[in-house]
């Protein structure tokens, strides 16, 4: 595990010519938060490099014990998430 990243799942969908990228990374319970949302942002800006890749959303956890839920019509990312007030 380089620097303490595992990909853990990785899918993508289309939107017309061009996809949406999803991936779930582990990182160590110890990692400071600035370190991993500095790799994901890393790992954001390079998918979203590749040809023909719209949008990528990456998802950080600290272990894999869980199964994320997700339904066809949500996302729980912090992008998608709406808030109700």
């Amino acid at each position: 595990m380089r620097d303490g990243l595992r990909l853990t799942r990785a899918g993508h969908w289309q939107s017309g010519p061009e996809y949406f990228v999803e991936v779930d990374v582990v990182m160590a319970a110890h990692t400071p938060l600035w370190r991993a949302h500095d790799i994901s942002q890393q790992l954001q800006d390079k998918l979203e490099a590749l040809p023909h890749v719209e949008r990528a959303f990456v998802h950080v956890d600290h272990e894999t014990t869980h199964v994320p839920v997700r339904s066809p019509n949500s996302c729980a990312c912090v992008h998608c998430v709406r808030f109700v007030l």
